[in-house]
């Protein structure tokens, strides 16, 4: 019995082969030379045994096929040999990727096909399809596997991003809120502040009366102090014998120095005169004269002799008195603003102090508006951005990467923002781009583009295009200058692996081997 079975699979088994072996001739000669199983029908002969141009335009002897001379001027009838200039040659390459080639390459003595259909003359091409197969077999499990791993991480990715995206629309609705209170806030700090300071205006109206009469009194006898010959004029001559005018320390008053502080009057200056332009400058040195002001310790001996070797050496500049007499003005005036000249009763004092809280409560709810407006602002361009059709670049936001090229520079990709060249020698960065757009059509999530960088010598701004791949960490692998100011960058990332789980695929259009 077992004998029996054995017998009855044994014939069986023949006639499967017979049958298959019988198909596959039979398919070769239906299908001439270089031409592939899916354009097999449109080599049938007709009923009058003929084969029609692709275009249509003749029709010749089915023998005529693959003859070695063109008949059809689209090179439709010459398939599997060089005699048509536009034609097309199939490596069927059985075991690896199937071939596409001109038919000028056709026994031209250079093996195009693995399987070395392509020199059938010759014969001295060996067929290594089997061999290539494998390996681009092995290639092409390594590959997905590597999608799989990275499209595990894209998957994490995404989730993350999505978990920002929704964080990040909380905190701008809550801002928008916050914004709304604080602008009330503000409004109310500013008509409290508004009625402080009106308060506040009205009680020191006496006292800059009083202010004033009492700066006008000190002038009035400072210029009667200066008015030694009482002509009602303050003059030159008078002035020089007054060593606190002396600001060079020279020793003398010269009259360049008598005549700034009569503002360029050589005829002196009276009264009225002396008080709208003398009297500013002649107030920080009678405080000087005074002891209200005391200028800074001389600098050290060493110090002082240091300086003057280095005056020495130095070309002789003309003194300009009016430099010393500032100098003296701008510490004098701070000196003042660190005294008040008023003192005040204690009622005016708190209407004061109450209108500078109210200020200060006011400028306050004005800071946390703008701060809140420039945070709203921020957010606002963070959720305008694209960062993939899930959010899967979310991540790479404020992120930098950068390459070194073992040469000269280190090279730094920052998504969404720019992209820079860091010299090892000087530390000194070019932009080689600021960020601008994805990729176009299909390409959109493969690639960046950055523009509007550094000008190169008499040349363009710097570009730099960004060329993503599938990766399990984020990484700037590669970067080139093929043209120009031109930079390319390699980057890999897991955001860029797609992998179709169910269909166990990858996401792409790849070729089918015609085994």
């Amino acid at each position: 019995m077992i004998v029996l079975i054995e017998y009855n699979f044994i014939k069986f088994f023949i006639f499967f082969t017979v049958i298959i072996t019988s198909q596959i001739n039979t398919s070769e000669i239906l299908r001439p030379r270089g031409v592939s199983i899916s354009r097999a029908s449109l080599y049938v002969p007709t009923s009058n045994n003929e084969f029609i141009c692709f275009d249509g335009t003749l029709a010749i002897p089915f023998t005529a096929v693959n003859d070695d001379y063109c008949d059809c001027r689209d090179g439709s009838d010459e398939p599997g040999t060089s005699a048509c200039s536009n034609g097309v040659f199939h490596c069927t390459n059985a075991g690896h990727k199937s071939l596409n080639i001109p038919s000028s390459r056709v026994n031209d003595g250079i093996c195009d096909c693995c399987d070395g259909s392509d020199e059938y003359n010759t014969n001295k091409c060996v067929n290594t399809c089997i061999e290539l197969g494998q390996s681009a077999r092995i290639e092409a499990q390594k590959r997905v596997e590597l999608y799989k791993a990275g499209n595990l991480k894209r998957l994490e990715l995404i989730q993350h991003g999505k978990q920002i995206e929704l964080d990040k629309k909380e905190r701008y609705e809550q801002l928008k809120r916050n914004k709304l209170e604080a602008e009330q806030v503000k409004n109310e700090k500013e008509t409290l502040k508004q009625q402080a300071e009106e308060l506040e205006t009205v009680v020191l109206e006496k006292y800059r009366t009083n202010e004033k009469e009492l700066e006008e009194n000190e002038a009035r006898v400072e210029f009667d102090k200066l008015d030694s010959n009482q002509n009602g004029k303050i003059e030159i001559e008078e002035l020089q014998t007054r060593t606190k005018f002396d600001v060079d320390r020279n020793g003398e008053v010269s009259i360049e120095e008598a005549k700034h502080v009569l503002d360029g009057n050589e005829n002196g200056l009276e009264w009225q005169e002396f008080l709208e332009k003398s009297w500013p400058k002649i107030k920080p040195l009678a405080m000087l004269e005074d002891g209200l002001f005391k200028p800074p310790t001389e600098e050290p001996k060493e110090e002082e002799e240091a300086q003057q070797e280095h005056d020495e050496d130095e070309e002789e500049e003309e003194h300009n008195p009016d430099d010393d007499a500032e100098n003296v003005e701008e510490k004098t005036s701070e000196e003042e603003e660190q005294k008040p000249r008023v003192e005040y009763d204690e009622e005016t004092q708190n209407i004061i102090n109450k209108a500078n809280e109210a200020r200060d409560e006011f400028n306050s709810a004005e800071r946390a508006v703008r701060d809140i407006e420039i945070e709203l602002n921020e957010l606002n361009n963070y959720l305008e951005k694209d960062f993939g059709t899930e959010n899967e670049f979310i991540s790479l936001y404020g992120e930098c990467f950068e390459f070194d090229d073992e040469r000269e520079y280190i090279y730094k990709l920052c998504p969404f923002d720019k992209a820079l060249q860091v010299s090892k020698l000087s530390g000194s960065e070019t932009k080689l781009g600021v960020w601008s757009s994805w990729g176009a059509n299909d390409s959109k999530y493969t690639q960046m583009f950055f523009n509007h960088g550094t000008s190169c010598w008499n040349g363009p701004q710097r570009t730099t295009r960004v060329f993503l791949q599938c990766g399990v960490e984020n990484k700037l692998v590669m970067v080139t200058e093929p043209n120009r100011c031109e930079y390319e960058f390699n980057f890999i990332t897991p955001a860029i692996c797609v992998y179709d789980t169910q269909n166990e695929s990858l996401n792409q259009n790849d070729e089918h081997d015609e085994l």
